[in-house]
């Protein structure tokens, strides 16, 4: 054979190869050049193995007599394998396997010497060591199967979230742990995606080894060796549960009211428009009921919000119980729900469903170791009759809503065209109502009150008037409730304040007359009304004692605490507290006794048909409330004198002062001076 191809082979091996001929390198290959970093064969030859290595081994033991006694025993056994640290041309250590094997070529005796770098294998090794961690490190389970699926390794994440352990996967197929929940189509794609694309991702319900079936995501990928063959399958995949619980958390949170846990605004609109879709489609019918609490907010702030989020909680509870499967509850906002209907019955039936919702929340709540009593106010609107989309019909729900509202103790009223009507009249007065007290064009009108033994003024009744450009002159029985509604009685309030205080800064201190205020439910329920008139007082230069302020009885049923703090605070700064309209609404001796009151004006209802009848129920009324007032020693106004004949009896029957167009109508204050 020609020697030259063996020399090719030596010259070009990737193993560092060289030849020792009596224990001197006579050859050496590319590969070994490179480890000792020289560039010529010739600074290798003719060197003894000690003169490429430090002086010492790292056993301590001289290089020259180490190298020497490692050629005597790869000549004696024919070949010897040990480890060695050479020098390289730059002066730095290199470990590696040595192996001498002794060779006879015709006369001559040699060594071949075959280097292995150990740095290499180190790093191989740490690589590999690398893996080995990696593997069992990871939180995600790792499952490894040979190329006819039997289990060949898992990690320790893989025995953690299945329960079984590594001896007890091993061998087995790796559907072992199937949970019989997916049909045998689905593994049939999956193995098909495997062939097709070489890999599959999605999640599977497996059965853990106590019993439990769980859900996880899984990765599959398939492993092919150099010639394309299948190998192995590695499984990567992680329990399920958490992420699936926090999405349904998230669901939560997106579609259901974390209160009441019904359908939140959101969900209820897409419902709904999924509902009037349907109802085009086939030609059907939605009920939209609009469901209001009413006075909520008194029970709020009365009691706290938790208590109303416990009395909104039971609300939503018992409505839930009324209701059909099929329809939808949720809650709109605050204290408004919605009810969502399929309409295969007439208004009869929607009727009778609104009964039930209103008898269900009638009956008496039991929170916090208190009786609450609670009703709604119910607007009903169908579409397609009512309304062309679904904001227009929960628009249309809401008016008839608040239609009910005005009811005196709420209840349900269906949408009609009247209601739109009225409802846009509303929009527009409140739409003045803003401007007008933007623009200041609120004033108040005086009514003097006659004392009915001197004959003289001894107050005035301040009362609001509006002049609008385009309305003209329009009445307090428009504007006030409407102002009470929407929260803007307070600014409106403060214009007429501030017109009372001119008059009195103009009379000075001489007037002794008194002025009186009306007060609504609303400012004598607030936390704020004494800083807020006592403010304003200071603001314009004028005592708080100069006024009287009025008040219906039916503003001191709601959140007595709060009316109480704030009229005894008022009446410690010397404001009159005067009763109006007595005799009309929640007549209580009671109230008399509780509050602080100084007067009581009896209403012009029974004034304006007195008559000199003795046995008639109106001269009757106002005597006894004469007499009342009298033994409570409190002063008695009568409202809406006409006529000289009611002066007179009032005055027979012992009437302090009097109040009405005999003496004169509202005006401003300028016109009272004159």
């Amino acid at each position: 054979m020609d020697l030259s191809l063996y020399r090719v082979l030596f010259e070009n091996s990737a193993q560092a190869m060289l030849v020792l001929e009596n224990n001197v390198f006579v050859a050496c290959n590319r590969a070994a050049m490179d480890l000792l970093k020289v560039d010529r064969k010739s600074k290798v030859r003719r060197l003894h193995p000690a003169n490429l290595s430090p002086p010492v081994q790292p056993d301590g033991v001289m290089s020259e007599v180490k190298a020497e006694h490692m050629i005597t025993l790869a000549c004696e056994r024919g070949r010897h394998t040990f480890d060695w640290v050479h020098r390289n041309a730059n002066g730095l250590d290199f470990t590696v396997e040595v192996e001498l094997t002794s060779l006879k070529y015709r006369t001559r005796d040699l060594i071949l010497v075959r280097w292995r770098d150990l740095a290499e294998c180190d790093e191989v090794y740490k690589q590999l060591q690398f893996c080995s961690v990696l593997f069992q490190g990871m939180t995600d389970a790792i499952v490894v199967a040979d190329e006819n699926n039997r289990i060949v390794d898992v990690n320790a994440a893989f025995t953690s979230l299945t329960g079984y352990e590594r001896v007890e996967a091993l061998g087995q197929p790796t559907g072992f742990m199937k949970s019989g929940r997916h049909p045998k189509p689905f593994y049939q794609r999956m193995w098909h995606m495997l062939n097709q694309d070489g890999g599959w991702e999605g999640e599977v319900w497996d059965r853990h080894k106590n019993g439990h079936v769980y859900p996880k995501n899984l990765k599959i990928n398939v492993i092919r060796n150099l010639q394309g063959e299948v190998c192995h399958y590695l499984g990567i995949f992680r329990d399920s549960s958490q992420q699936k619980k926090h999405e349904r958390k998230l669901q939560e949170l997106a579609y259901y009211d974390p209160l009441t846990k019904l359908a939140n605004r959101r969900l209820l609109l897409e419902r709904l428009e999924q509902r009037l879709l349907a109802n085009d489609r086939t030609h059907s019918r939605t009920a939209l009921l609009s469901i209001d609490v009413n006075e909520f907010k008194s029970i709020n702030d009365t009691y706290g919000h938790p208590v109303g989020d416990e009395l909104l909680v039971e609300i939503a509870r018992r409505l839930s119980s009324v209701i059909r499967a099929c329809d939808t509850l949720g809650r709109m906002s605050g204290d408004e729900f919605l009810v969502i209907s399929d309409v295969t019955r007439d208004e009869e039936d929607m009727a009778v469903l609104a009964e039930k919702l209103l008898a269900e929340v009638d009956r008496p709540f039991h929170i916090s170791g208190k009786q609450l009593s609670s009703s709604l106010s119910i607007g009903i609107a169908f579409y397609p009759r009512d309304a062309d989309s679904s904001s227009e019909l929960i628009s249309n729900a809401d008016m008839a809503m608040y239609q009910a509202k005005r009811k005196k103790n709420g209840g349900y009223c269906f949408y009609d065209q009247s209601i739109g009507d009225y409802h846009h009249l509303k929009l527009n007065m409140e739409k003045g109502i803003k401007e007008a007290i933007l623009s200041e064009s609120f004033t108040a009108y005086f009514q003097p009150i006659v004392d009915l033994s001197s004959h003289s003024v001894c107050a005035y009744e301040a009362l609001a008037r509006w002049f609008d450009p385009e309305r003209g002159s329009v009445s307090p029985e428009e504007f006030i409730p409407l102002a009470e509604e929407t929260g803007m009685i307070q600014s409106l309030s403060e214009q007429v304040f501030r017109r009372c205080c001119e008059f009195l800064r103009h009379m000075g201190d001489a007037a002794e007359f008194k002025l009186a205020l009306n007060l609504s439910a609303q400012q004598l329920k607030s936390k704020t009304l004494v800083e807020w008139l006592k403010g304003l007082s200071e603001e314009n230069g004028v005592s708080l004692s100069r006024f009287k302020v009025e008040l219906t009885e039916s503003t001191l049923i709601s959140n007595l605490d709060m009316v109480t703090r704030n009229l005894r605070a008022l009446k410690a700064l010397g404001v009159d507290i005067v009763l109006d309209d007595f005799g009309t609404g929640y007549s209580s001796l009671t109230h008399l006794k509780s509050f602080p009151i100084d007067c009581i004006k009896i209403d012009k209802s029974f004034v304006r048909d007195l008559s000199e009848c003795q046995a008639s129920d109106n001269y009757l009324i106002v005597k006894a409330i004469i007499k009342m007032a009298q033994s409570l020693r409190l002063t008695v106004v009568a409202e809406g004198v006409e006529t000289e004949g009611q002066l007179d009896l009032l005055r027979r029957l012992g009437c302090d002062q009097a109040q009405g167009y005999l003496f004169s109508r509202p005006k401003p204050w300028e016109e009272c001076i004159g």
